[in-house]
């Protein structure tokens, strides 16, 4: 066995060791914009401002999975799964009317409509 004496070889010495005491002398700061917070009366798209937020329950997709499973096992009976809805969205009522979230008004669903307390997040 016979080495080449065009080899060349490259020594390169490991990274510096840092300790933890000299990584806390050199805090890294970092700038983080603050979420834009709603408060309760910020209305939807041109709505007027004054309303209250809430959930409003309506007859959507898994109202009617219900209605129709519940058709199979008991009959028309189960029709009476449209009385309790279970499908909720979120909702804005000013002057006694009621808009979703985008700012379109929800037609025929006032009754339903439950405001929701606002909770201060930390």
């Amino acid at each position: 066995m016979t080495l080449k004496e065009d080899t060349e070889f490259e020594i390169s010495a490991p990274p510096p060791a840092v300790s933890p005491e000299a990584e806390s002398h050199n805090p890294v700061v970092r700038a983080v914009s603050a979420p834009k917070t709603s408060s309760a009366s910020d209305p939807p798209g041109q709505c007027a401002v004054g309303g209250t937020w809430g959930k409003l329950k309506y007859a959507g997709d898994t109202t009617k999975i219900i209605a129709c499973l519940g058709c199979l096992c008991c009959g028309p009976l189960a029709c009476c799964v449209f009385c309790c809805p279970q499908d909720e969205l979120d909702a804005y009522k000013v002057e006694n009317k009621v808009y979703n979230a985008a700012g379109v008004l929800v037609i025929g669903s006032t009754g339903s409509f439950t405001p929701v307390r606002q909770t201060m997040s930390r």
